[in-house]
């Protein structure tokens, strides 16, 4: 698994390498081709506002389909050998970075040298410098990352002479008429145009990713001290196509009561297995839970009680924290004994007396199953005002 501190350091040395070959390439060319005389300059060269944003267009479906095919090979061979967490590591460390790697060579590097994305090839433009000379491949990624804090600049097409975006300008560049417009190509125009607005009203692009991970906002304290209020969590939702819930995973699942709402709890028990609290130690097969070591006492300023933290290790070597208010009675806490339906789970929070979960709804049908939490990626301390620095990156146990 490749740190992102290893995955910089390829970026700047890929870059440094296609920067040198690209000026060798060039040197060369110029000493054996003959210098050609700069076109003259004309209104009709520069290509204008709506024909870029079809090529734009068309180039960003065609990388969301290889980004799509690739991601869907990758799982498929990596999933059922890698962890849960690892496998969540390497879409936010390594899948995503090299989609935003491969999408910024993409057009660096056929922007440059008198080559062309396939969108500019389709409608016939070309970028060149202020001479109407193709760019060198070190312009052309400069341009690119130009380009990265200019989404917006495309506008500034309407307003130009030379239908310059911010970015061209940056990079001193202009996009032009390589080739005359064909027939076909206000047609093609405006069905990309409307594929475009069609998307950003109707589809979510974000979807057919979603069937493989999806970030989840922790609003509740039920899951304490795991999960703590405040943390983004990464969901393995590829995960119950090939596997079922084992005590001790934490999953998200839609709620039985109402399906609209997501709920994030441990599994303690499945189909066929008994439940039974008491005096607030649960048994699961009229076994304990796991060995019990207790960590301490805490005051937890958001709920003004004190608890005690305890470690559960299962008798299948697992290990998480769960916590009980010090003050609470004991007595009174008794549960069951309930046998776990099959095709069902019984759930449970970490903060045991702050969760509604399965001693209050019932039992959890397998189908509701959204997938296997992973890992925090980001953490937001609201009663501090504050980040998490430590939580980021940790894994669910």
């Amino acid at each position: 698994m490749f740190s992102i501190e290893i995955f910089i350091l390829i970026v700047v040395l890929a870059v440094f390498i296609l920067v040198v070959v690209d000026r060798v390439i060039k040197k060369s060319k110029e000493k054996e081709a003959p210098q050609k005389t700069a076109p003259q300059k004309t209104d009709q060269q520069f290509g204008g506002f709506w024909v870029r944003l079809a090529s734009i267009t068309l180039d960003g479906i065609l990388i969301s389909l290889f980004s799509f095919f690739l991601l869907e090979l990758l799982v498929k061979l990596i999933h059922s050998n890698i962890s849960t967490e690892n496998y969540l590591k390497f879409i936010l460390l390594s899948f995503f970075p090299f989609l935003i790697f491969a999408t910024y060579f993409y057009f660096a590097w056929f922007d440059c040298d008198g080559r062309v994305t396939a969108g500019k090839k389709i409608f016939g433009l070309e970028v060149v410098d202020y001479s109407f000379k193709p760019i060198t491949l070190s312009r052309s990624l400069l341009r690119t990352l130009a380009y990265t804090f200019d989404i917006p600049g495309l506008w500034f097409i309407l307003v130009s002479k030379k239908k310059q975006t911010l970015h061209d300008r940056f990079a001193k560049t202009y996009v032009i008429r390589a080739k005359a417009p064909r027939k076909w190509e206000k047609l093609a125009i405006f069905g990309l145009i409307a594929l475009l607005i069609a998307q950003v009203m109707f589809f979510d692009p974000t979807k057919y990713l979603r069937n493989y991970v999806q970030t989840f906002h922790i609003p509740t304290g039920a899951m304490k001290p795991t999960i703590l209020v405040g943390d983004f969590i990464l969901v393995d939702k590829y995960w119950p196509k090939s596997n079922s819930p084992q005590r001790g995973d934490i999953i998200v699942f839609k709620y039985p009561e109402d399906k609209r709402l997501d709920y994030i709890f441990r599994c303690i028990a499945v189909g066929g297995q008994t439940v039974e609290i008491r005096n607030g130690d649960v048994f699961v097969d009229d076994k304990p839970e796991g060995k019990k070591t207790k960590l301490g006492r805490k005051y937890d300023p958001a709920e003004g009680r004190h608890v005690n933290r305890i470690r559960i290790t299962t008798p299948d070597g697992k290990e998480y924290t769960i916590r009980h208010y010090v003050d609470r009675y004991r007595q009174t806490e008794n549960f069951g004994q309930v046998t776990v339906p099959d095709g069902h789970y019984f759930v449970m929070g970490d903060n045991r007396d702050n969760s509604a979960d399965s001693r209050s709804w019932g039992f959890l049908p397998e189908e509701n199953v959204v997938g296997k939490a992973g890992i925090v990626y980001w953490s937001w301390d609201r009663i501090d005002k504050k980040v998490r620095w430590s939580r980021i990156g940790q894994s669910l146990p």
